[in-house]
């Protein structure tokens, strides 16, 4: 661990972690905008992972993101639907709109506890499903740094936080550690990797809290869905709430 730290010249300290949201959190009326309500939809995977789905129900959230504009004309599509590897393909054959990606869980979620050939095989079989992203789980690690080193190094496009099957769950003090670590990579490698809080993410703080934290240290450049991403299954609708002042059951 030691090791990878110094290699990128990081090494997390509780007081600089706790001095950034600190800052942060005195701020954040400033990020509570429209436009910024707006681009975080746009940065949603919309997930469903219950014990409980199956092709219809999968197949009726595709439906309700085809139908999207047609209800909320001026928000963005949400940036993907996640789900279960079994229902990669449900999507593929429903999904009508353009530029929303399929994003399944892999690699025996959520605890990757199994055989690596198991977990290959699951991933290989997502993508042939129609799958053209996958979200995997590093085996339970507490060292969030060096962990995040190892799968940015490994050839990861985004570095995500815990589940939401495990505790913890997204923490603002995990994203800041994982974003001065892409900071660090990017620095080193040159290479930009986006990052994905997920877990436990619901309301319009939860997710203006790690806009600002991905703005504040890694810039509005990665303020796009390609390096910005948020995993939830019910933010969507609470951040139409807020925009429009009026519940909304969307999703």
């Amino acid at each position: 661990m030691e090791k990878i730290l110094k290699q990128y010249d990081y090494n997390p300290k509780s007081e600089e972690i706790n001095a950034t949201l600190a800052e942060i959190e005195s701020n954040l009326e400033s990020w509570r905008r429209n436009e910024v309500l707006y681009s975080c939809i746009g940065f949603t995977d919309l997930t469903t992972l219950k014990t409980e789905d199956t092709p219809s129900k999968v197949a009726s959230l595709t439906e309700k993101v085809n139908n999207f504009k047609s209800e909320f004309p001026d928000a963005p599509y949400p940036a993907s639907i996640c789900v279960y590897p079994n229902f990669a393909s449900v999507i593929r054959d429903n999904l009508k709109v353009k530029g929303v990606d399929i994003t399944t869980v892999a690699g025996c979620f959520p605890c990757s506890q199994s055989f690596l050939e198991v977990k290959e095989l699951e991933c290989r079989l997502a993508a042939e499903n129609g799958a053209n992203e996958i979200d995997i789980v590093l085996a339970h690690n507490e060292k969030i740094a060096a962990a995040s080193y190892l799968a940015m190094e490994a050839g990861a496009d985004f570095i995500k936080t815990s589940t939401g099957k495990q505790e913890p769950a997204a923490t603002p003090q995990a994203a800041v550690v994982m974003c001065n670590c892409i900071k660090s990579y990017y620095k080193k490698s040159g290479r930009k990797v986006g990052f994905k809080p997920a877990g436990g993410i619901s309301t319009t703080k939860d997710a203006l809290t790690y806009y600002a934290i991905v703005e504040s240290i890694l810039g509005k450049e990665w303020l796009n869905k390609d390096l910005f991403r948020i995993g939830a299954s019910r933010l969507v609708n609470n951040l139409l709430t807020d925009i429009q002042g009026t519940t909304v059951k969307y999703f």
